[in-house]
């Protein structure tokens, strides 16, 4: 069973309420224990496209989601027309990076990004 399926033995004051909707569009597996998955979710009236890494557990059957991912909301868009464009852009930039993704260097000194330490 799915973490984030509709199950009546989830709905307890034990379970936190993620979606109010959730449907999963896609995925596609990384390794034996890394799946990434593409969907819809719904929050507080908000809609949003969700593309998350999920992970098991060692010796455990069931997906979890990691933190590893990314939320669009599609707040305060309620022109069905403006969705489709951001989503269009959305899939226009993902398309661009992966045809730039063979030139693309593993590591240039001069395009280095850098964060400072921190202190201990």
């Amino acid at each position: 069973m799915s973490l984030f399926a509709p199950s009546p033995e989830k709905k307890n004051d034990k379970m936190k309420k993620i979606w109010d909707n959730y449907k999963v569009i896609g995925e596609f597996k990384k390794s034996k224990a890394t799946k990434v998955v593409v969907s819809l979710g719904a929050r507080d009236g908000v809609k949003c496209i969700n593309i998350r890494a999920w992970y098991l557990k060692k010796n455990c059957t069931e997906w979890s989601p990691a933190f590893e991912g990314i939320v669009v909301p599609l707040a305060g868009i309620v022109d069905e027309q403006l969705n489709q464009e951001i989503g269009q852009q959305f899939i226009n930039l993902i398309n661009q990076a992966m045809q730039e993704a063979p030139a693309f260097a593993i590591e240039d000194a001069a395009n280095a990004v850098y964060v400072p330490k921190k202190e201990k």
